[in-house]
């Protein structure tokens, strides 16, 4: 404020003295000796008070200039530990990249292992499914015979000529052949009674069945079972006639072998059924005479097991025939 004073004053004496001349700087002059000592001591007070801003500007500068020394220092350090940690990562990642390379190798090993292990074992597989081919054809064979000689000795028990017991007589002995391997297949199954037979093969754990209709089966519902209810042989007591299904009572591989017959120009579809699971089919198509169709399957079996056929579709109308139907089932070994 002082200063300011003192300017005005000098502004106003310059003015006086360019319009009065040397009469106006002669007043200056006086006035300022007349307050000179005013003047200096603002002046001096003025002037320390900016030397004691300078001081604390130059104490703040310092204050600043060490802690950017001191953020340097950090900043060094920092870069320092990042660099040590990404060096550890690039380690670490390529011990974990080699590891990853080594497993994979390994699995393609154990995969190629396996590859030739599965088709071994599928050449085996195929080996063996011939074989049960053969098996099951002599077997089937050896099943229609156990089938006819049941049948005449049926006839038998319920008594018959002379004649047709001679008969019966010469023709067992021209089956004694074709017998002999079917004896090795079903043991100790003897020609004296069907009911002695079956008690026998039941005593040696032998299964076998064979069923036919009762009747005619008409317009049969999807998915309905069909029922076999007339049994021709059921060594074992595994097949029902009452609900159709077979249970099997020993682990093993079995044969099931069913034929449909349909008439007039309608189709049917069946199934055989392993536990609720479809596992083979067969359709039938008719015609102006009467059709027939097969299937044969091969299944492994555990204790519990049932097998049965069921309708999968048909036409509208379609009728199962019971003269050409039949469901047969054995156990092979």
């Amino acid at each position: 404020m002082a200063i300011v004073s003192v300017s005005f004053v000098i502004l106003t004496f310059s003015c006086a003295v360019s319009r009065f001349g040397v009469r106006a700087d002669v007043i200056l002059n006086e006035h300022i000796n007349n307050n000179s000592p005013n003047y200096v001591f603002e002046l001096n007070k003025r002037l320390d008070q900016m030397e004691d801003l300078r001081a604390k500007d130059a104490m703040r500068i310092d204050t600043l200039v060490a802690r950017i020394e001191e953020l340097e220092d950090l900043h060094v350090k920092d870069e320092i530990v990042t660099r040590r940690k990404i060096m550890d990562l690039e380690k670490h990642h390529a011990k974990e990249i080699w590891k990853l390379t080594k497993r994979i190798e390994d699995l393609i090993n154990i995969h190629a292992k396996e590859i030739s292990e599965l088709t071994l074992g599928l050449a085996e597989s195929r080996a063996m499914h011939e074989t049960h081919i053969l098996d099951l054809t002599r077997c089937v064979k050896d099943l229609i015979t156990i089938q006819e000689e049941s049948y005449i000795y049926k006839v038998s028990d319920l008594g018959m000529s002379d004649s047709n017991v001679n008969i019966a007589a010469a023709d067992d002995n021209e089956r004694k052949e074709s017998s002999a391997e079917m004896k090795k297949t079903f043991p100790k199954v003897s020609h004296r009674s069907t009911n002695l037979a079956k008690d026998e093969a039941i005593e040696n754990n032998t299964i076998a069945f064979s069923a036919a209709p009762v009747d005619v089966i008409s317009d049969p519902g999807s998915g309905q079972t069909v029922i076999f209810g007339n049994v021709f042989t059921n060594f074992g007591a595994t097949y029902s006639s009452t609900s159709g299904i077979f249970t099997s009572t020993r682990r093993g591989v079995y044969i099931f072998f069913w034929t449909i017959e349909v008439a007039n120009p309608n189709f049917i579809s069946t199934e055989l059924v392993r536990n609720g699971m479809a596992i083979g089919e067969i359709t039938v198509t008719g015609s102006n005479d009467w059709r027939v169709a097969s299937n044969m399957l091969s299944v492994e079996l555990v204790i519990g097991d049932e097998v049965w056929v069921r309708v999968d579709g048909h036409s509208l109308g379609a009728d199962i025939q019971k003269s050409g139907t039949c469901f047969t089932g054995f156990l092979l070994h």
